[in-house]
């Protein structure tokens, strides 16, 4: 897979300077303003990243984290990892990085920050060419730079915030596709399109459905020009389909993705739970891009991302992780989608254009802030007590007798080795799985909560609320946690009431 990497890499790079020699004529019609809010929020969004999360003095290495920075510090070979763990493309980097420049946290945080940081200037650039107007780029910028999950992974190795990144990146190709047609804005597109996938499969979806900014735009008569699209396909996929069929194979392996259906309907509460401060704001977003959808305008513009927002939020659906971090290629879609709304206001009323976009902005940034103030508090553990059950008073009495004989759920290994029934809190997404086990054992399943649970690195602060919405508990008992220094303080332990 090495010699893949460097071709992808090469791929990606001729891809990128390609795209960008091909919109060279259209990036001369932006003007100071353009440019300045631009360069100015994508600015933004790195400075709340570094503000907000201590990622230089005190990184969070969950989430395979530690791994990158292995690599990067040539202490493991790349190789050691499962390749849907520790993305081949994106270790190789970090690797050549490593060996080329140096090893620093700061150099690692930095590489970090510019692969992932972009992810506004190309978005407010894909609106501004697509709507023709300044507020049409202005608002997908402006809310990339402020969303808090990307403000967390921007400064991450793990490849979350460049597949962001990437999604805007064909958003904007897409667009030249659509306003020019060339054979090399198609084959730009199509690069960068499998790039993106190959960094994450999550983002297949809308990758795929971009295709509804050209279709709808005028260019479904290029579909019989051969000539014009298929060099682009068959170099795109001669470079990756191997690789990202290789790594199609390696996350069929997982638990996370053999899950069909089963998940459908729990997404909808657990969405609600993680997202429900920014609903008004999404719901209000979704009817600006509607009013785009009806003016003749932005018409096109506003359906064919609404299209891909639609399509992208569901192929999550479809596995175990419930995280905010699967839909970022949806969001971005939708930013576009309401830049173009807002365009087609502003293209009869500007005042009110700006004014229902400060609304939006308003309605969005108010409920991030706190999202992004709690998260940094809780960036790296802080303290040794673990967070409290919403509603359920703090175990402070010893576990009950026989709880080893139990079911029980926990990360803390002492735990573990005291039961012969212990699982890792990770299978407690699957309620599937906790009901067989509530009926193996009588109703009798318990599972811990450490300080590990406070934190936000990685997905652990995901999984958090998860498991106290899917399961109604009480308190149980506190458990000495044993082998992590004398200071390493109790885990809560609850009892699950219900047969899930």
């Amino acid at each position: 897979m090495t010699h893949l990497a460097i071709l992808l890499a090469l791929a990606a790079a001729l891809a990128s300077l390609w795209a960008l020699w091909d919109a060279r004529q259209d990036l001369r019609e932006l003007g100071w303003a353009d440019w300045a809010w631009l360069v100015g929020t994508t600015a933004l969004g790195l400075v709340v990243s570094l503000t907000a999360f201590d990622a230089l003095d005190n990184h969070a290495w969950r989430a395979h984290e530690e791994q990158f920075f292995a690599i990067y510090n040539g202490q493991v070979a790349r190789g050691d990892y499962h390749p849907a763990e520790v993305q081949v493309l994106a270790s190789w980097f970090y690797e050549q990085l490593g060996l080329r420049v140096g090893r620093s946290i700061g150099l690692f945080v930095g590489a970090a920050a510019v692969l992932g940081g972009t992810g506004p200037l190309l978005a407010g650039l894909a609106g501004r060419l697509a709507t023709g107007r300044w507020i049409g780029g202005a608002l997908p910028a402006l809310l990339l730079a402020l969303h808090p999950t990307l403000a967390y992974w921007r400064v991450h190795a793990y490849p979350i915030a460049p597949s962001q990144v990437g999604v805007a990146a064909c958003l904007l190709a897409a667009v030249q596709v659509t306003r020019h047609g060339r054979r090399s804005a198609y084959t730009a597109w199509f690069l960068l399109g499998a790039l993106t996938v190959f960094l994450r499969l999550d983002t297949g979806a809308a990758i795929a459905c971009t295709a509804a900014l050209p279709l709808l735009g005028g260019r479904a008569k290029d579909l019989l020009k051969v000539t014009l699209w298929l060099p682009g396909l068959v170099v795109a996929g001669a470079l990756f389909a191997l690789p990202e069929l290789q790594l199609l194979h390696a996350m069929g392996e997982r638990e996370d993705y053999r899950t069909g259906g089963r998940f459908l309907r729990l997404h909808g509460p657990v969405l609600a739970r993680l997202g429900v401060g920014e609903l008004g704001g999404g719901l209000a977003l979704v009817a600006v891009a509607l009013v785009g959808c009806v003016r003749p305008g932005q018409r096109r513009t506003a359906a064919a991302c609404l299209i891909v927002a639609a399509v992208a939020a569901v192929l999550p659906l479809l596995f175990i992780d419930f995280g905010m971090r699967h839909v970022l290629a949806a969001a971005t879609a939708l930013y576009v989608a309401g830049g173009a709304g807002l365009a087609a206001i502003a293209e009869q009323r500007p005042r009110a254009a700006s004014i229902i976009g400060l609304g939006v902005v308003v309605l969005l940034a108010v409920p991030w802030a706190s999202q992004i103030e709690d998260l940094g508090s809780r960036y790296a553990r802080v303290g040794n007590t673990p967070p409290s059950l919403p509603g359920v008073a703090p175990p402070s009495a010893d576990p009950p007798d026989g709880w080893q004989d139990c079911a029980i759920y926990s990360n803390v290994q002492t735990i573990c080795d005291a039961s012969q029934n212990c699982h890792p809190v990770k299978d407690m997404r699957d309620p599937d799985l906790v009901r067989k086990r509530w009926d193996q054992f009588d109703g009798c399943v318990y599972w811990t909560v450490d300080a590990g649970f406070a934190e936000v690195a990685g997905v652990q602060h995901e999984w958090w609320p998860i498991l106290r919405a899917l399961y109604p508990s009480e308190a149980a008992g506190r458990v000495p946690i044993q082998g992590r220094g004398d200071d390493a303080g109790d885990a809560h332990m609850y009892r699950i009431l219900r047969r899930p």
